[in-house]
């Protein structure tokens, strides 16, 4: 379970940003949200380079567009 901590619209993707350290997530994962509905992780950021002690915190990643809001619940794909 992801929880999404935050959402930014880039172009016609979403960067989505979740709690906790994200080590099931790299690219090419695939996640559902409480639809169902699956998406594709295109690229996971390192959003904290020059603040270490903070990286663990929350992961960002990009995926195509989708209706994903704060707040809601992830899951990842197995």
């Amino acid at each position: 379970m992801l929880k999404v901590k935050d959402v930014l619209r880039i172009g016609n993707k979403l960067s989505i940003t979740i709690e906790g350290n994200g080590d099931t997530i790299k690219n090419g994962t695939e996640i559902t949200d409480k639809n169902g509905k699956k998406y594709k992780i295109i690229s996971v950021a390192m959003t904290r380079h020059n603040s270490p002690a903070d990286i663990l915190k929350d992961t960002t990643f990009l995926i195509s567009d989708g209706n994903i809001s704060k707040g809601d619940i992830l899951s990842v794909v197995k």
